[in-house]
C-alpha cells in the first residue's frame, strides 16, 4: 500500500530535482531570454493599446482566459499531453510564463479590438493557429523549451486554445445583456463594443 508518507517524500525529491534543473539549466539560458523578452513585450503592448476606460472589463474577461488556460495546460500536463522544458519560475504550473502573461494579455487585446463575433472569430482562430502551430509547435519545440508528447496532443491543444477564448467572449455578451435587459446603460455601450445590434433594456 502505498502511505502518504511516500508520496510527499516522492513529491519533495521531485521538487528538488526540479528546482536543481531550473537554477542550474534554465535560469539565465538562452532560451529563458527569450521567453523573458516575449513576456516583456506582450506586457508593454497590452498597456500602450488597452482601452484604459474599459479595464475592469477586459481585466475580467482575461481572468475568464486565464482560469480556463491553466486548468486546461495542468490537465494536459498531468496526463502526459506536453511538457515545458523551460519555464521563468520552478513553481509549476509557470504562473509568470503564458498562463498569466501571453496568452490571456494578447486576447485581452483581440477582445478589445473585435467589435462583432465574425471579426473576434477570425482574428482570434488566426492567433491561435500562430500560437499553436507556429510559436509552441515550432519555435519553442527547436529550442527545447517545449514539447507536445502525444500525436493528438497539438490538435487538442488547439482546439482547447479556441475554447478558452470563444467561451469567455460569450460569457461577457451573457452577462451584458443581463444587465442592459435590467436598464444598465452602461451594459448597452459595453455590448456595442462586442456584437453589431446590442440588445436594449426594453428587449425580453
Amino acid at each position: 500500500m502505498v502511505t502518504n508518507e511516500e508520496i510527499l517524500q516522492k513529491s519533495k525529491e521531485l521538487n528538488n530535482l526540479d528546482l536543481n534543473k531550473w537554477l542550474n539549466q534554465e535560469l539565465f539560458s538562452l532560451q529563458w531570454f527569450l521567453i523573458v523578452i516575449l513576456v516583456l513585450v506582450c506586457y508593454v503592448l497590452f498597456f500602450y493599446f488597452v482601452d484604459k476606460q474599459r479595464l475592469i472589463e477586459i481585466l475580467l474577461f482575461g481572468s475568464f482566459v486565464s482560469v480556463l488556460f491553466i486548468v486546461y495546460h495542468s490537465i494536459g500536463d498531468y496526463f502526459g499531453y506536453w511538457a515545458s522544458y523551460i519555464t521563468l519560475s520552478p513553481v509549476k504550473p509557470d504562473f509568470f510564463g503564458d498562463v498569466f502573461t501571453d496568452v490571456p494579455l494578447i486576447t485581452m487585446l483581440i477582445y478589445q479590438f473585435s467589435s462583432s463575433w465574425k471579426k473576434f472569430l477570425l482574428i482570434y482562430i488566426g492567433f491561435s493557429v500562430l500560437l499553436i502551430f507556429g510559436y509552441y509547435n515550432y519555435v519553442l519545440v527547436n529550442i527545447n523549451a517545449f514539447a507536445y508528447l502525444k500525436p493528438s496532443a497539438t490538435t487538442l491543444d488547439f482546439i482547447s486554445m479556441l475554447l478558452i477564448g470563444i467561451v469567455p467572449r460569450g460569457i461577457m455578451v451573457y452577462l451584458f445583456k443581463i444587465e442592459a435587459r435590467n436598464g444598465n446603460r452602461n451594459a448597452e455601450h459595453s455590448l456595442s463594443n462586442l456584437i453589431a445590434e446590442p440588445i436594449t433594456n426594453r428587449e425580453k
